[in-house]
């Protein structure tokens, strides 16, 4: 077995820079750079503790896969009040696709789409006493 770690996410965008937006102004990403790969903008955000690639996509690139869906399925960010990140969200006009809801006891979801298409979960986990 080999000892492994997440190092990043990455994320195709139809203007990467509207996306890091996104991110910044949702989520509390900070921008750590932005470089030219290949011809193309990245531009990478710390959020959560991991580094979010965000790349402009060729021209030619597929949208995102429908929900439900095999591979990757959504991004999921824990969060200390749902309530709150949803008022939020929506003080700066972003909709949710789905919830909140109650999960199991001490789980509540809500999910989103980002500006490319990718779904993204907001998860508050509580501690519920025995």
């Amino acid at each position: 077995m080999i000892a492994v770690q997440l190092d990043h996410l990455h994320v195709k965008s139809s203007a990467s820079d509207v996306s890091a937006r996104f991110y910044a102004d949702a989520f509390g990403a900070n921008i750590v750079s932005t470089t030219e790969v290949n011809g193309r903008t990245r531009i990478v955000l710390e959020l959560g503790g991991v580094r979010l690639f965000i790349e402009d996509a060729a021209a030619e690139a597929a949208s995102a896969s429908a929900i439900p869906a095999k591979g990757l399925e959504h991004i999921g960010l824990q969060v200390s009040d749902l309530d709150e990140a949803v008022r939020h969200l929506d003080s700066i006009g972003v909709a949710l696709a789905v919830g909140p809801t109650q999960g199991k006891p001490g789980i509540r979801t809500a999910f989103l789409y980002g500006p490319d298409g990718e779904y993204i979960e907001l998860i508050e986990r509580r501690n519920i006493p025995q």
